[in-house]
């Protein structure tokens, strides 16, 4: 790992600069973490186009599908107290849940955190019709019941926001908690991550990174809609900042290295990371986090992309190092910033 010159860095800011030109992009957040110490970090543009207000690296993201590797880390917190099983049938935890699909009996948790289920992703996320109440969830999970399948369970990889909705009302079912109020108790204090949430309504407005659109005259604007309903916090709704994912990435580290157990397990961390389906070029998924090979070093993360908003997060375990890059519009090129910052900083 190398730290970058005053040159290097002016020479970094001027490349992402030029990709925001490019692509049109309001406000981005990147930064780079390694062995507990911030390398680099840097806010670029607006947060909000309307008010003209400056990112700052600290602002709070809707960080979009990075949501689902909290879902998946509670789903295995449960499977570590024994009241679940990961290859125990979805219809186990769902009594009431009627489907008019047989193929429903053969689908286990695994193949929903895996995306192997079949099932299908969803189309409409009703952002412009939000539910905010504690039944929302639970009432999209039952308004599936009429799902058809894509493929059988277990027979290859199809990305379903589907399947970690309901994974998200397990967790709520299981424990006998919200799933916000699960995320925010289990994994997001313990961790440390005092500025993550799944409700919006508990984070500060004048820190909240707005989405942006582009018009039908391609020009960039503030969108009307703000990706938030509660149907769809599990697979979502997650709002954090680059510095809590940054923790995260600690606790992910210091859990395959030394064993620290307040989150999740060692063993049940490595299985996680293990592969469960190919997807294409060098890309697998195991049980939530997606795998990747990236000059020959193994890349763990996730990827999040919601009306407005683009985000990469990703940890390489060899290095100790962590990239996050977070924007919002949804046409940023936040993978390819990634690749940029991980190249300038490994040896």
């Amino acid at each position: 790992m190398i730290n970058l010159t005053d040159n290097q860095q002016i020479e970094m800011k001027k490349k992402i600069e030029e990709q925001m030109y490019y692509l049109d992009i309001p406000g981005l957040v990147t930064g780079v973490w390694c062995e507990g110490a911030v390398l680099y970090e840097e806010a670029f543009g607006v947060a909000d186009l309307d008010m003209k207000r400056p990112m700052k690296t600290d602002d709070i993201f809707h960080m979009a599908s990075i949501s689902k590797l909290f879902t998946a880390t509670a789903i295995m917190q449960l499977q570590e107290k024994k009241h679940l099983n990961i290859d125990d049938r979805l219809l186990d935890f769902l009594s009431d849940f009627r489907p008019a699909s047989s193929t429903f009996d053969e689908v286990t948790l695994r193949h929903m955190l895996c995306h192997t289920s079949g099932l299908p992703d969803c189309e409409d996320y009703e952002w412009e019709q939000a539910r905010f109440d504690d039944q929302a969830l639970g009432d999209y999970v039952k308004a599936q019941e009429n799902l058809q399948f894509v493929h059988q369970p277990g027979e290859r990889f199809l990305y379903s926001n589907i399947a970690y909705e309901m994974l998200g009302h397990v967790v709520q079912r299981v424990s006998g908690m919200g799933f916000e109020d699960y995320c925010r108790t289990h994994i997001f204090k313990p961790a440390g991550m005092k500025r993550s949430d799944f409700l919006k309504a508990n984070v500060p407005d004048e820190l909240l990174v707005k989405p942006h659109i582009k018009d039908n005259n391609n020009k960039v604007i503030r969108s009307s809609i703000f990706p938030y309903n509660r149907s769809h916090a599990p697979s979502s709704t997650l709002y954090s900042t680059m510095e809590d994912l940054f923790i995260f990435s600690k606790v992910i580290l210091d859990t395959l290295e030394d064993g620290r157990e307040d989150v999740l397990k060692q063993e049940t961390l490595q299985k996680m990371l293990q592969t469960q389906a190919g997807i294409k070029n060098n890309e697998a998924v195991g049980l939530g986090w997606f795998l990747s090979d990236y000059r020959k070093e193994r890349f763990i993360g996730h990827e999040g992309n919601d009306v407005g908003f683009r985000t990469t997060y990703v940890i390489v375990p060899s290095q100790k190092m962590s990239i996050v890059v977070l924007a919002n519009i949804q046409k940023a090129s936040t993978r390819k910033l990634m690749r940029m910052l991980s190249d300038a900083f490994q040896l």
